[in-house]
């Protein structure tokens, strides 16, 4: 009747809206991807005859056949597509990791430090990594800017806390100089910032804060 037909109609409406989300998502993923020298997630596109179909009222069974394939594609793609996030996040970590060691490698580690620089978010949990993997013990204060807004982090090893510095009072002391707020434990903690055109104020502030 109607009422069936109209159902199918709603649900592959609904479909095609999710399937255009799913594949919006997985070509910015491989993008980055490939960006990154990575190959993308290949997902084949559906036959484009549902609308066909509805259109001109074929059997009833067909289009119900071809919508339950439809949704199984559905499944397909959104698999394909978290895969390819978790692909380039994985990328992104690695490439994080290499930066960070590069320019933990040209910083002079016997005292306290403020780096700023651009890249992924996922800098800054690499950057504290790197400290606490070489036993960092002064204070450190680090500012990612992703192109989005500010990523900030701060660490304090025994001679930082010592030094009444504290961690998450920089980033509650430092964060709002670019309109931002955070917080932590003495030893670590995490913030961020919208107002990105701040970064410099807010290292020059953090500099003269861990002289």
């Amino acid at each position: 009747g109607q009422s069936a037909w109209n159902w199918l109609s709603e649900l592959a409406g609904k479909a095609a809206i999710e399937e255009g989300s799913l594949r919006t998502k997985l070509d910015q993923a491989n993008t980055k991807l490939t960006e990154a020298g990575q190959d993308a997630v290949e997902h084949a596109e559906f036959p484009r005859i549902m609308g066909a179909l509805l259109t001109e009222g074929g059997d009833f069974h067909q289009i119900n056949s071809t919508i339950q394939s439809y949704q199984k594609h559905l499944a397909s793609l959104r698999e394909a597509s978290i895969g390819a996030e978790k692909k380039v996040k994985k990328v992104q970590a690695a490439g994080a990791a290499r930066m960070v060691d590069s320019l933990l490698s040209e910083s002079d580690l016997t005292g306290n430090i403020v780096i700023s620089t651009e890249g992924p978010a996922a800098l800054l949990q690499e950057f504290l990594n790197g400290l606490k993997k070489v036993h960092f013990t002064h204070a450190a204060f680090f500012i990612v800017d992703d192109g989005d807004k500010l990523h900030l982090g701060a660490l304090c090893g025994k001679d930082g806390n010592n030094a009444g510095h504290g961690a998450g009072n920089l980033i509650k002391d430092l964060a709002p100089i670019a309109g931002g707020k955070g917080g932590g434990k003495p030893d670590m903690a995490r913030g961020a910032a919208g107002e990105r055109g701040n970064a410099n104020k807010l290292r020059a502030a953090a500099e003269a804060k861990l002289k």
